[in-house]
This record gives C-alpha cells, sequence and structure tokens, in this order.
C-alpha cells in the first residue's frame, strides 16, 4: 500500500539526464567596437559611437579619456558620446561596457586635432579659463588674416554659461553657479568666408576635505591612519589636525600639498574622534572630522563556515545555513555565487539564507564574513540542482502481512526525491492487550520490531516517514502487520 504527496517517481538516471540538458548556453564574450581612429579640424566636435555584442543585456557604459589633449565628452555614461577638445593634437578615449552578469569590455580610440594651416583665415577663441561658481570673465576673439572686416557671433554649445554682447569682438560670460565646463563658441565671418573656435570656461568646485575612511576600528595598540585630501578651491593646501575628545592617542602627521596622513596609535580601549581643517591658496578653509575606536585584542581567529554541499530539485528553494565564530564582533555578512547555474540569494547579508536555483547543474556559493577590525575570513558550499522538479517523494513502507510469528522486520523504501533522506518509524496502533514494543534502530529504512514481553495476536500498524532534509519535503506510508496464533 502507497500513499504518496505526488504521483510519478523520477528515476535517478533520468534525472541526471535532465540535469544535463538543463546547463544554460554560455553567452559569447561581451565585444566593444569603436571603429577606426577620426581626425577633425581645430574649433570642431567628433562624435564616437560604439558596437557592442556578446553579453547579456542590459549593458552599463562608461566613457574615459586616458590621454592627450583636453577634451568634454557630453555623454559619458551613453552607447555613444561627443567629444570637443580646446587645443590642437590628439586626445585618446576609451569606452567600458558592463554587462547584465557583471562581464566587461572595453575599446579605445584617438580622435586628431588639426589646427588651421599657416597663413589662412582662422580665429582664436582665447585661453581657457577657471572661476568661481557665479563669477563673470570675458573671452576676446583675435582674429588672422582675414580677407575684409570681420563679423563675430558667439554662442554656448555645451554646459549652463550665458553670454552677454554675443555680436562683439569681447563677449562677457557669466559662469554657472554649479561646478562643471562650459564651452563656449566663436564664429568669425569675413568676405562671405566663416570660420570657429571653440574654449572652455571652467567652474572650479568649492573647497572640500575628505577622509578615505571616517571611521575605522583597531585593536588596542595597533597603528591605523585617517588619510584626508583636498579639493576644489585653489591648490596648493595646508592641513591642520586636532583630537576633539575621546581616549588618549599618540599621533603624527605626514602632509603635502594636496592630502595628508594621520598616523595613529591608540594607547586606550575606547573611541577618538579627529578633525582635520584644510586651507587653500586664496585663505579658504573647509574641515570634516573622523573617528577610531580601539577594541580589546582578540584571543579567538574568524572562522566561517558555509555549511554542507545540498541537492534540491529545480523549482525547490535551498537553505543556506552558514556559522561565523571568533574575531571581533560585530561582523558583516555577504554571500556570493562564484560559478555555476543561475540562482537567487534572498538575503546575502544574513549567514542564514535561501537560494533560489532558475536552472539545473552545480554552482558554487562562498560566505565571507567580516570582523569591525577588518579580518576577513570564507568559505564555499555547492549546490546541485537537479534539472526535473520531481514529482514529490513517494514512500512505500512494504507489502501488508500475516504472520504466524512475532519475528517483525519492517522495511521501506523512498523515490521521487533527492537524497540524502531522513527516516521515522513509529507505532500507529496495537492490540490493548499487547505488550510495549521498540524499533532497533527508527532511523533506518529497515528495521526490526522487538516486544518488551510475549507478543500477542492482532493487527499492527507502522508508519514509515521519510523528509528531504534540504528541502522539507514529506512523505509518509503505513503497513499492517496481522499476528494470527
Amino acid at each position: 500500500m502507497r500513499n504518496t504527496m505526488a504521483m510519478v517517481a523520477v528515476s535517478v538516471l533520468v534525472s541526471l539526464m535532465l540535469m544535463g540538458q538543463g546547463c544554460p548556453t554560455p553567452a559569447p564574450d561581451l565585444v566593444v567596437d569603436l571603429g577606426d581612429d577620426q581626425t577633425i579640424d581645430l574649433g570642431w566636435a567628433a562624435f564616437i559611437p560604439s558596437l557592442v555584442t556578446g553579453g547579456t543585456e542590459p549593458y552599463s557604459y562608461v566613457w574615459t579619456q586616458v590621454g592627450g589633449t583636453r577634451a568634454i565628452m557630453t555623454d559619458p555614461t551613453s552607447a555613444g558620446t561627443t567629444v570637443i577638445p580646446d587645443t590642437a593634437g590628439t586626445a585618446t578615449f576609451r569606452l567600458t561596457v558592463t554587462d547584465h552578469k557583471g562581464h566587461s569590455g572595453h575599446d579605445e580610440v584617438s580622435v586628431k586635432i588639426i589646427p588651421p594651416p599657416s597663413g589662412s583665415f582662422r580665429v582664436d577663441a582665447g585661453a581657457p579659463q577657471t572661476v568661481d561658481g557665479g563669477e563673470v570673465a570675458q573671452f576676446t576673439a583675435v582674429a588672422s588674416n582675414p580677407p575684409d572686416e570681420v563679423t563675430y557671433e558667439w554662442s554656448v554649445v555645451y554646459g549652463l554659461a550665458t553670454l552677454v554682447d554675443t555680436d562683439r569682438e569681447t563677449v562677457t560670460a557669466n559662469a554657472p553657479t554649479t561646478p562643471g565646463d562650459s564651452v563656449i563658441m566663436v564664429k568669425a565671418t569675413s568676405a562671405g568666408q566663416t570660420v570657429q573656435d571653440l574654449v572652455f570656461l571652467t567652474v572650479r568646485a568649492p573647497l572640500s576635505v575628505l577622509l578615505e575612511t571616517g571611521s575605522k576600528a583597531v585593536e588596542l595598540g595597533q597603528v591605523t591612519s585617517l588619510d584626508a585630501l583636498a579639493a576644489g578651491g585653489v591648490g596648493p593646501y595646508s592641513f591642520q589636525w586636532v583630537q576633539l575628545s575621546g581616549v588618549l592617542a599618540k599621533t603624527e602627521v605626514v602632509s603635502t600639498t594636496t592630502d595628508s596622513v594621520l598616523s595613529i596609535t591608540m594607547l586606550a580601549v575606547g573611541p577618538a574622534v579627529f578633525r582635520v581643517t584644510v586651507t587653500d591658496y586664496r585663505g579658504a578653509t573647509a574641515s570634516t572630522q573622523g573617528s577610531v575606536t580601539a577594541m580589546p585584542a582578540s584571543s579567538q581567529a574568524l572562522n566561517v563556515n558555509a555549511g554542507v554541499d545540498q541537492t534540491v530539485s529545480l523549482g525547490d528553494e535551498a537553505k543556506l545555513n552558514g556559522t561565523v565564530r571568533g574575531g571581533t564582533t560585530p561582523y558583516a555578512i555577504l554571500w556570493t555565487q562564484i560559478d555555476g547555474a543561475a540562482a537567487e540569494i534572498a538575503d546575502p547579508e544574513s549567514a542564514a539564507t535561501t537560494v533560489i536555483p532558475s536552472s539545473g547543474g552545480q554552482a558554487t556559493f562562498r560566505l565571507t564574513a567580516t570582523d569591525i577590525l577588518g579580518r576577513t575570513a570564507s568559505d564555499q558550499m555547492v549546490l546541485t540542482t537537479l534539472a526535473s522538479p520531481g514529482s514529490g517523494i513517494v514512500v512505500d513502507a512494504g507489502p501488508d502481512q500475516t504472520l504466524g510469528v512475532a519475528d517483525l522486520i519492517v522495511s521501506g523504501s523512498v523515490t521521487g526525491a533527492n537524497p540524502p533522506f531522513t527516516y521515522a518509524w513509529t507505532v500507529v496502533s496495537k492490540p490493548e492487550e499487547s505488550p510495549d514494543l521498540f524499533f532497533t534502530n527508527f532511523t533506518a529504512p529497515a528495521t526490526r520490531v522487538v516486544f518488551l514481553g510475549t507478543a500477542v495476536p492482532g493487527v499492527f500498524v507502522f508508519q514509515l516517514e521519510v523528509t528531504e532534509p534540504y528541502t522539507g519535503r514529506k512523505g509518509s506510508d503505513t503497513v499492517t502487520y496481522t499476528l494470527v496464533p
């Protein structure tokens, strides 16, 4: 007799065959192509398109300039961008593309900027200028070798600057209040011939000072540092450090004209707060604070256990039960998938979480823990997903029997699920006058039934319950033994 959770059992052979069929075909490699190098005349812009193939969409794009004369990229996070150089020469640009799965590829292209030929009619918009937000700048056009009288036309082709007197030789530019670049174009026309040039107006960022890490924890007696970097304003910069509060600490400062490092040796357990103030060339100041906390020395090394390898059916979730011990709490936890069939980690920042595979095959997961002192440890586990979801656990407690002896051996089996299994035999019913009885190994698929006394005739019903431990699915069946005199 069988009592099943599903009607069809899937054999191990079929499951293994389906595993091979379920592995996804790898996506082709990510390839980025920016085409041939370009050549333009000074005073003009160039558009650089891209062709991206392979990988897994969607893509993200990041343009950077890797060398050459200064240029502005108008769309640094798009598939294509316009580049605006400010002087003659060569500028090189790189596009880095990252696909949905984190794979990256890149390509580079160069743009050559050619100055006008000597002796030709040309115009110069002047030197680039850098100002504070809201300030006013003036640019004066200089026309060379004009065939006749010259007229001028100024315009903003990129950025937020505004212009006054745009039809004169000298233009007034009102800089925006926000940091960034504006590109201003001048066109000079003489005897029906028009030439043009570009010039940059840059609004500098306000003075600021940044700490590489604003809060740190170390073991008592260890040396650490707070690293400050000045930005904006007008360099060179000078730095001043002061401890505002906290436990006793020994400090030493090493500074350059752009950054400063405060080396700290904590002499007592507890926190200490430090402030750094930067002063730029014009006397402007900015400051920020950082803290260091000294912790008692830990006697135990950080230890991570990702748990045992598991096997589940497609459509089921696997329970990951990692553990972290030692080191100095609190811990930062992170589960990552490092290879194999695609799967979703429900809560990657919890040691105990679940994984939902999306295809059959094997996948490796790494559990990494970092304690408050920055020490790390990791461990890995392998999850095998059977491509067929299976039909559920099918338990068979064996055939009903009629016996004339009291030597009972119950034997069951299970199909349609993924081993290993846990078994549990129990007594469902027995005659009232029967002595107590027990199983010699109630957690085995087959076991002997022992009577604590003389067996009596009657009907005995036993149940076998089977559990798939990684998924928690259960199945059960009963068997009846009738003892006759």
